[in-house]
């Protein structure tokens, strides 16, 4: 692990223990629920949640994907520990510590990949995408949505394009 994915997986670490990954639904649900609508997911598609946070949206895709699988990942332990937690309801999710660069799963087992506002915590993007593109299968689709917001340095790589 690099120190800049050290130090990412540290500060979500934080975020998960003073309750942070709560709030993460209503700040990004009205960019979210359009997506989810085009991704015209059916009842037994396997989705990837990269930088799941605390679960939200994979809960909400479990719904929709009752005879698939939902797999959320991310780079903070504590934040999968809290996803697993809230989650235990749901019998078609799996949460995973991972980091994109190096997704934990097999190849083209993917129909589906969606990322929330974590692009940009990426250290190396393309590789972030080479990776999903490796587990999705060959007619899967990804959908990264990211926002640029003044007060994350994160971001700023990206103001420039």
């Amino acid at each position: 692990m690099t120190d800049q994915t050290e130090s990412l997986r540290d500060e979500f670490n934080r975020w998960a223990e003073s309750g942070r990954g709560d709030g993460m639904e209503q700040d990004h649900l009205p960019i979210t629920l359009p997506v989810i609508a085009k991704m015209r997911l059916s009842a037994a598609d396997n989705v990837l949640d990269v930088g799941c946070g605390s679960g939200w949206l994979s809960r909400r895709i479990s719904k929709l994907v009752p005879q698939g699988r939902v797999v959320g990942m991310d780079i903070s332990d504590q934040m999968i520990r809290v996803a697993r937690r809230t989650s235990l309801d749901h019998q078609n999710i799996l949460f995973v510590t991972g980091e994109v660069a190096a997704i934990p799963w097999e190849p083209h087992f993917f129909n589906q990949a969606i990322s929330v506002e974590s692009a940009y915590y990426w250290p190396d993007p393309a590789s972030g995408v080479r990776e999903i593109h490796r587990v999705l299968g060959s007619e899967g689709a990804a959908w990264i949505l990211i926002n640029y917001y003044r007060d994350n340095p994160y971001c700023h790589q990206w103001g420039h394009c």
